[in-house]
């Protein structure tokens, strides 16, 4: 006959069981749940990247206004559409480097779909904003943009060597 401690420690053993799959199949889906989040939130922040007014205010930042340095730059912030224009880009890297440092979106996203974009911004306007920030006494313009750009480029030189050679280092 079945010994009543025999009936517990099956008993408990189950239970033990089912606690391990409960436990198990909640951070398996926990996990799922975090990486679909992750995907939904870069996307939403690549078709911004995509979107055509972005589109056009980052070609004009990128590839048509001249920043070799802070004068360049200061010339920049004389003109309001230029302002404007450098302001839809830096903050948009701003808020994409609070969410790469934050870890809401994986770096290698960001520097599988926009490295280049983002290296470039601040190849082009980094020593004028770090003077920008000597001169105003403005220490976090653009902190997370700088971030960024020094995560993704790190991302970048990994992957491609040659980038080591050139621009600044990460």
């Amino acid at each position: 006959m079945v010994d009543l401690v025999e009936i517990q420690t099956a008993y408990y053993m189950v239970a033990a069981t089912g606690v391990l799959i409960a436990a198990a199949y909640y951070i398996i889906n926990t996990r799922a749940t975090l990486q679909t989040r992750q995907a939904q939130l870069f996307m939403q922040v690549y078709n911004k990247w995509q979107d055509k007014e972005f589109n056009e205010s980052k070609q004009l930042v990128l590839h048509e206004y001249q920043c070799k340095g802070y004068e360049d730059y200061e010339n920049i912030m004389k003109d309001k559409e230029k302002v404007s224009n450098l302001r839809v880009i830096g903050t948009f890297l701003e808020g994409l480097g609070v969410l790469v440092k934050r870890r809401l979106v994986d770096v290698r996203l960001v520097d599988d779909m926009v490295s280049g974009d983002v290296i470039d911004f601040w190849e082009k306007y980094g020593e004028a904003v770090k003077e920008f920030r000597k001169r105003r006494g403005y220490p976090q313009a653009l902190e997370w943009a700088e971030y960024l750009y020094g995560e993704i480029r790190s991302v970048a030189v990994s992957q491609h060597p040659e980038l080591k050679a050139k621009g600044t280092s990460p």
